[in-house]
C-alpha cells in the first residue's frame, strides 16, 4: 500500500485569496493555533459562494481538522470580531462580518479588527 500524500485545495474565491486553506494532516494533540486565522476566514469565504452560511461540517471538509479545531478557531475569529454564528458546538452558521471580509481582502494583514 503507497503512503498517503498530503492533499492540497487551492481556493479561489470572491475575495481574491488564492490558496489560504491547505488541507494538511494535523497531530492528534494539535491546538487551533494549527489553523491561522486566514485560513479558517478563507474557508468561510469559499463556503459563502454557494451557501448563506458555513457549518462546523462545511469547514471540516474544507480544513480536514476535527469538530473541537473548528469550534475553538470559531471562537477566536468571533471575539476578534471577524466572524459571526454560533460558538457553543452546534452546527454554527458562521458568516463573515464587514471586518472579517476586509481581513480576507487583505490576505490576513493589516490592523486587526477590534
Amino acid at each position: 500500500m503507497s503512503e498517503p500524500r498530503e492533499k492540497t485545495t487551492v481556493l479561489s474565491n470572491a475575495f481574491g485569496v488564492g490558496d489560504a486553506c491547505m488541507y494538511r494532516p494535523l497531530p492528534a494533540d494539535a491546538n487551533s493555533s494549527a489553523i491561522t486565522d486566514l485560513e479558517f476566514v478563507a474557508a468561510i469565504g469559499k463556503v459563502l459562494q454557494d451557501h448563506h452560511w458555513a457549518t462546523i461540517w462545511d469547514l471540516q471538509n474544507i480544513l480536514g481538522v476535527r469538530h473541537s479545531l473548528i469550534r475553538a478557531k470559531a471562537r477566536r475569529t468571533y471575539r476578534r470580531g471577524l466572524t459571526v454564528g454560533c460558538i457553543c458546538g452546534c452546527r454554527g452558521e458562521f458568516r463573515l462580518t464587514p471586518a472579517g471580509r476586509d481581513f480576507l481582502g487583505q490576505g490576513g494583514v493589516g490592523e486587526r479588527p477590534k
